[in-house]
């Protein structure tokens, strides 16, 4: 998966990136900023490259151009998302991977992922984040920060997802596989059943069938995710 930021001050136009984003596999949202000198401040601070970048050109404060130039070198790819054609010129002198026309068209930006897919895939993503941004069903903000230290289990539930923490859950709209992909990239989770996936250090305990998490929950162990609970317990006894 290929992480992404959306820096854009016209928040329907991250809403649109951000359903695109989600329906897209390939791609995880990292973070989105409608204030660009936030945004900026965040790039310059963030010790780990970006995979995409999702910018805008025409915003406050500072030009997008003119935040381009200042971490570029922290962005593997830089897609320009705007309204106005004329700074098509100047994006290439950035080494812009494309330069999308809004309102973006789905298909449109499918053309743009397939186009960079082959040169992103060349390296490993190197982004690890300590959050995830969750979509809400029927909520406002649609997007919510969760942070993965919180989490003590995830389960697919239908077509929405299950996030248990403490004491609770959150229903999210989120693909599981989105969700799944970003969690074992961590090092703290593993899958132990097709629809479950738990923190390691939130397992209390667990035999060949079922584990127990601090809730209080019981999880079923997969017949095909039993190596993984048997890797943990050959490295508790070491």
């Amino acid at each position: 998966m290929f992480t992404c930021i959306i820096i854009d001050d016209e928040y329907p136009t991250i809403e649109i990136l951000s359903d695109y984003i989600f329906q897209e596999p390939r791609l995880i949202l990292v973070n989105s900023f409608t204030n660009p000198t936030i945004a900026l401040d965040y790039m310059i601070n963030s010790k780990t490259p970006l995979d995409i970048l999702f910018l805008d050109i025409q915003m406050p404060r500072i030009n997008g151009l003119e935040v381009a130039r200042i971490i570029r070198h922290k962005v593997r790819k830089l897609i320009f998302v705007t309204a106005y054609p004329d700074f098509a010129i100047d994006s290439y002198d950035l080494n812009a991977a494309d330069y999308l026309l809004k309102p973006v068209p789905v298909t449109r930006f499918k053309q743009a992922i397939d186009r960079i897919e082959t040169d992103l895939s060349k390296k490993v993503s190197f982004l690890r984040a300590d959050y995830i941004l969750i979509r809400r069903p029927d909520q406002k903000p649609k997007l919510t920060k969760l942070k993965l230290a919180d989490i003590i289990a995830v389960e697919a539930y239908g077509k929405l997802i299950k996030i248990y923490i403490d004491g609770s859950f959150i229903v999210s709209s989120s693909r599981f596989a989105s969700v799944q992909n970003l969690l074992l990239e961590n090092g703290n989770f593993i899958q132990v059943h097709r629809s479950f996936i738990v923190a390691i250090d939130r397992m209390e305990g667990w035999d060949r069938i079922k584990l127990k998490l601090v809730n209080g929950m019981h999880v079923p162990i997969g017949r095909k995710y039993k190596k993984e609970i048997d890797e943990i317990e050959k490295s508790s006894k070491v």
